[in-house]
């Protein structure tokens, strides 16, 4: 099926940022997995040939939780944010449904609303005498089609230090004169945490870059990508690298310093129970919770399994796989 060019561009940066959780059901049909804080929901779609202009997705939201009722008054909501902005808007649904179902959902725990875009340059100075300046490091670069884009990571403990980061990349001639400085950081201050993102003229990149960390749930981190323009306009693509090299730097990151991974380890289970949800909420409207198994440790941490449908008998962190019956095709893993 074609699309237009605003359309296509939407579909191709779907796919990079929400990678597995974007499906292709058939040429015209899209679902999206969202992950909520204790369950999920999906969101089917299709796009009409005069969207997003003229007409809004055509769209499901299923979950076994959602009631008529819930769902009618979700798609008003949703119906509402097309009216108005009539433009491309399956991202900010996304967004919407993660910030916004835990008020129908009674077992969800709303998240705090989506911080408005700030200007990095506004925060407030800081003193580079008084203040240690983070480590900074930089990943390959990636060109295509004569447009290169570079991330840059530094872990980071306050706002100020975000400021000291983004002065410090600034000294470097060649990247103080990139097209644009894509920034967003994630801050646990106490009980808190304090995110934000920057676009610096790259309209929506900021929102996804901000989305990618929360998709990780890391903390204490800034991560700028720069993206020097080659003359030839990328569409989508452009998304997808300033997400795919942001990512690629902070795996790398993880993997040779895991004590920042390891800085929450109930943010790491947290995020653990999230994928186990969304499998088992596949396997249900798949109508296919009899045809799969769960592997647990006992108390003398011995390997057994039980029928997925048992599940509730056991305490989350003795879950160690789901396993079709009778194969070895594991379908989530801990």
């Amino acid at each position: 099926m074609s699309y237009n060019a605003a359309a296509a561009d939407e579909i191709l940066a779907l796919e990079a940022i929400f990678g597995t959780d974007f499906v292709r059901v058939d040429p015209g049909t899209f679902r999206l997995t969202i992950l909520l804080e204790s369950s999920s929901v999906v969101l089917e779609f299709s796009l009409p040939q005069d969207y997003p202009t003229h007409s809004p997705p055509v769209w499901l939201l299923l979950a076994g939780w959602l009631t008529e009722s819930i769902s009618s008054e979700v798609s008003s909501e949703l119906l509402d944010l097309w009216e108005k902005r009539r433009d491309v808007i399956i991202f900010s649904w996304a967004e919407w449904l993660r910030e916004n179902l835990g008020k129908f959902f009674p077992a969800s725990t709303a998240q705090a609303p989506i911080p408005q875009e700030t200007d990095i340059t506004s925060l407030p100075l800081s003193s580079s005498k008084s203040m240690k300046i983070p480590n900074i490091v930089h990943g390959q670069p990636l060109t295509d089609r004569k447009s290169k884009f570079q991330a840059h990571l530094a872990w980071v403990s306050s706002i100020r230090e975000v400021r000291t980061v983004m002065e410090t990349l600034n000294t470097d001639k060649k990247i103080s004169n990139a097209t644009h400085n894509i920034c967003a950081y994630r801050i646990q201050e106490g009980s808190g945490l304090v995110e934000n993102r920057d676009d610096d003229g790259e309209k929506g990149a900021g929102d996804k870059l901000l989305f990618m960390l929360q998709m990780q749930d890391v903390r204490n981190v800034c991560v700028v990508v720069s993206r020097w323009f080659g003359g030839i306009l990328l569409g989508g693509d452009r998304f997808r690298h300033i997400v795919n090299v942001a990512k690629e730097l902070l795996d790398a990151e993880l993997k040779v310093r895991p004590s920042e991974a390891s800085l929450s380890s109930s943010a790491a289970s947290a995020t653990s129970k999230k994928s186990f949800e969304k499998v088992l909420s596949k396997i249900k409207w798949a109508g296919e919770s009899d045809l799969y198994v769960v592997g647990f440790a006992s108390q003398e941490q011995q390997l057994s399994e039980l029928p997925l449908l048992q599940r509730e008998t056991l305490p989350f962190p003795a879950i160690k796989y789901i396993k079709k019956k009778g194969t070895s095709e594991i379908l989530w893993q801990c």
